[in-house]
């Protein structure tokens, strides 16, 4: 009886190594560090940025800039040339684009006009509808950046 029981787990121990061991085996011969001489073209994807996303993402450091001159008393320049990219910059899913994002992007360029025309009195309202732009048109596309955006504001 003794025997049966060690052979038993002899044989229990054995499996459970081999199993291990083919789990193993097989996730490394799937790695890309392991790839044969045929597969050594292996490129993992990598995240692209689409052209509006590094439009916007330039607008907000830019904007953040112009948060500290507007609180510091200074009035905005005019606004960048670029901006108007909003409008013809290839986004990361162009399928999802109505014509309402249009509609946004004219009234941030618009309100970004506004605020470059506003004196002392009136820039720093001007400034906070500039961002409320920005997150009305992020609560429609893409509200994963609202948060940020949302620290733009002047209290």
């Amino acid at each position: 009886m003794n025997s049966s029981k060690f052979i038993l787990g002899c044989l229990l121990l054995a499996s459970f190594f081999i199993a291990c061991n083919s789990q193993t085996s097989s996730n490394i011969e799937e790695s890309p560090e392991n790839a044969t001489e045929a597969d050594s073209n292996y490129q993992p994807e990598m995240y692209q940025a689409s052209e509006l996303v590094v439009l916007m993402r330039k607008m907000y450091e830019e904007n953040k800039v112009l948060k500290e001159k507007i609180k510091n008393g200074e009035l905005p320049e005019a606004m960048p040339e670029d901006y108007n990219n909003i409008l013809t910059a290839t986004p990361t899913r162009p399928e999802e684009i109505k014509q309402s994002f249009f509609s946004m992007a004219n009234l941030y360029l618009d309100n970004y006009k506004v605020m470059t025309n506003a004196d002392k009195n009136n820039v720093l309202s001007a400034y906070n509808n500039l961002i409320s732009t920005c997150v009305a048109c992020h609560q429609s596309y893409c509200m994963g950046p609202i948060p940020k955006i949302e620290k733009l504001y002047i209290k």
